[in-house]
């Protein structure tokens, strides 16, 4: 079976189907017997049907009709204080903006092993008030019962997405795939010609080459950043978030969409001799392979330079041209 954690999720760990519009989020979990399963948030399900009673009543009377049953089709999160939670190990749970750590939903409840950007995705506070946590099984039926048209499209939805993530986790391949096309959907949706896409999409395999390569030389931790940086500091003579500056990114843009088509290409260039250079020399670790990474983009340097080139425009989007003959060599972090 497909690992969960290659199962595509958003930013807030909500399940991603291509080509299914978002109309709740839906959070992938394994449970402690190791199958996959999906749940939505109480509250959330209660405002998108537009329900006008109380939460607390409506879910309690829906729970009951559906024939719902505690710690199987649901888990009820009391407000309880963070500090009495104990061995039920809910402060891993979400809401809690301490948790670090994967939290289990208490020893009878199969929801299990949920990752740190599933529980930040959840909504509410078990401190100030109580929170239900409804698997899709029963999502659908309260839905079904509320007999409004919303409702009706709300449960058409659940039985997409859930059709959708069975897909996803019977082929392996299938979440590669439409990873792929969710990135050229999103590029499209910022403008660029097909062309233009191709190209771009080219280069995800170097990255995931030179990605691999520092996992198989001991790269851990912020090891991954700092050679990303390295490789650009050597390049541009700055490092990512100076870059992004530079290239007036929105927050959640992607570093590498923002860049012109030389950039990129000079980036590409330099992650294929970094990979050379690692596997090569043998480097491990997360200074060797950053130290290796900065040479890689100070080789495209000197070569742009030799070619009479000393400054170049790194963003699409902005007109400011950057210096690559300005700054030190010594890559930050060292």
């Amino acid at each position: 079976m497909k690992e969960f954690k290659e199962v595509p999720k958003d930013e807030n760990g909500a399940l991603v189907i291509r080509g299914i519009k978002q109309l709740l989020p839906i959070y992938p979990l394994k449970t402690i017997k190791g199958n996959n399963i999906l749940i939505v948030d109480g509250r959330e399900l209660h405002a998108k049907l537009g329900s006008k009673r109380d939460f607390s009543n409506w879910i309690k009377d829906k729970l009951e009709t559906v024939g719902a049953r505690n710690k199987i089709d649901y888990r009820r999160i009391d407000a309880e204080p963070l500090t009495k939670l104990g061995e039920r190990a809910q402060s891993g749970f979400p809401g809690n903006p301490k948790s670090k750590r994967t939290g289990r939903m208490g020893p009878e409840l199969p929801f299990l092993q949920v990752e740190e950007r599933v529980q930040r995705g959840f909504p509410g506070n078990p401190k100030s008030k109580i929170e239900y946590k409804l698997t899709v099984a029963i999502a659908k039926e309260i839905a079904m019962i509320e007999n409004t048209k919303i409702g009706k499209t709300i449960r058409q939805y659940f039985i997409a997405m859930e059709e959708a993530f069975s897909k996803e986790l019977a082929d392996p391949d299938l979440g590669l795939k439409n990873a792929y096309a969710r990135k050229v959907y999103q590029l499209r949706q910022m403008g660029l010609e097909e062309e233009e896409i191709k190209h771009r999409m080219r280069g995800i395999p170097l990255r995931n080459d030179l990605t691999s390569t520092y996992q198989k030389h001991g790269v851990v931790g912020n090891g991954y950043s700092l050679g990303t940086n390295s490789l650009y500091f050597g390049l541009f003579r700055a490092d990512a978030a100076t870059l992004r500056e530079e290239m007036e990114l929105e927050p959640k843009e992607a570093t590498r969409d923002g860049m012109t088509t030389l950039a990129l290409d000079c980036v590409m260039f330099s992650e294929t001799i970094a990979k050379e250079k690692i596997e090569r020399s043998g480097s491990t670790g997360n200074t060797e392979c950053a130290v290796r990474s900065r040479e890689a983009g100070s080789a495209v340097n000197k070569l742009l330079q030799e070619q009479g080139i000393v400054e170049i425009r790194v963003g699409r989007k902005s007109k400011y041209r950057r210096q690559i003959t300005d700054g030190s060599e010594n890559t930050p972090g060292f």
